[in-house]
């Protein structure tokens, strides 16, 4: 012990909480930043799907409801209905009613409210009418996919066209 100094718990407790007290804040404070970090992290990457991403969920509801428009001749139809609503809902999932979507170094808004008001009515009705929505429901979402099919063939003409004019400059240019 030093001279002069009487010993007492709250100066040994000083001493053994000083070095932590002083690294306590910068602790925090990257701890603080870590977190900040994976929340931007994360929702930016939740708040835009790529273009590639969106056609293919587009393809699975597209698959998914033709499935419901069948039935096996083994299902009963406890079983189909437990299907049915199984698909309508993993469909829901597939496509939010809202969502943007990364488009050539943008993002889009989509708005896909139409498809859950359409399958809201689907499974409202309980009439052989269903299916005829279920049938407009899918041939809508096909549209969608071809129509998205040739906007991602534009884009590539256009990046080919882009391409082909810089080479053609660099070919002028030459002495």
């Amino acid at each position: 012990m030093r001279a002069g100094v009487r010993y007492s718990p709250m100066n040994k407790r000083k001493q053994l909480l000083t070095p932590r007290c002083q690294s306590f804040p910068a602790l925090l404070a990257a701890r603080l930043a870590f977190a900040v970090f994976i929340v931007l992290t994360a929702t930016s990457a939740a708040t835009a799907i790529p273009a590639s991403e969106y056609r293919r969920h587009i393809q699975q509801a597209i698959t998914a409801l033709d499935t419901v428009s069948q039935s096996d001749e083994m299902e009963s139809p406890t079983a189909y209905g437990l299907r049915d609503a199984e698909t309508i809902k993993g469909v829901r999932a597939l496509l939010p009613a809202s969502e943007t979507v990364e488009w050539n170094a943008g993002s889009i808004k989509v708005d896909n409210a139409w498809l859950h008001h359409d399958l809201s009515v689907y499974t409202a009705d309980g009439t052989n009418a269903r299916y005829d929505l279920l049938k407009r429901i899918t041939e809508r979402l096909k549209g969608l996919d071809e129509r998205i099919t040739e906007l991602e063939k534009a884009g590539t003409v256009a990046g080919n066209k882009a391409e082909e004019n810089r080479k053609l400059k660099e070919i002028l240019q030459r002495p």
